[in-house]
């Protein structure tokens, strides 16, 4: 009951698995009382403000995580995620391909200089950086759902479309949420319901 990160994976499990958002809040603020230095924790607590829709508090705790530990992979190309979520587009783009540039041999992030450039219609630049993801993350369908999104985005049906039935083939972990937004942009509305509706019942975070 004394060890931050102990409370932080606590809550972080009940607010972003569990969706009890109040308990996991709680034993966060209870891991922050003990000790805000640990950057796993913070990032952590990141995770479970946007489950809260926090997501400016969520940024202030991403960027505190990445200050604690700039060479932390874990947590790379989240910050230009979060900042994103928060309208922060040039900010966004910016830590996007920087996180690239500090980890070019990490999945995550071209993964997520994939997301956030084709939410904001850079198309070119989030297959190219999707296609990289794709490579590295042989056997994690969850960072290969980059692809299939942006390429439905981007307007290629075909391949989007191919890509994300193989994706749904995989045993596990199952990609259900991140594909959503591919079934979506192909027009396939219910497919998307169905993808979250998935995801929230296998519990994906």
């Amino acid at each position: 009951p004394r060890c931050p990160e102990a409370l932080a994976n606590r809550g972080w499990a009940r607010a972003v698995i569990e969706l009890d958002i109040e308990a996991g809040l709680a034993d966060f603020d209870a891991s922050l009382g003990i000790s805000d230095k640990h950057w796993f924790a913070r990032g952590l607590h990141g995770w479970a403000l946007v489950a809260a829709g926090r997501i400016h508090d969520a940024v202030r705790e991403m960027k505190a995580s990445t200050d604690l530990n700039p060479w932390a992979g874990w947590n790379s190309g989240l910050l230009g995620l979060y900042r994103m979520f928060a309208g922060e587009n040039d900010a966004a783009l910016a830590d996007a391909r920087n996180a690239v540039q500090r980890f070019p041999q990490i999945e995550v992030s071209h993964q997520q200089r994939s997301t956030v450039a084709s939410a904001l219609g850079l198309h070119d630049e989030a297959v190219a950086a999707a296609r990289v993801a794709y490579d590295l993350a042989q056997g994690t369908p969850l960072v290969q759902s980059a692809l299939p999104c942006a390429l439905a985005r981007a307007g290629c049906r075909e391949e989007a479309t191919a890509l994300t039935q193989l994706i749904e083939a995989a045993e596990f972990p199952a990609a259900a949420a991140w594909l959503a937004s591919a079934h979506l942009a192909l027009g396939r509305r219910d497919l998307a319901i169905h993808s979250l509706e998935l995801a929230h019942r296998i519990g994906a975070p």
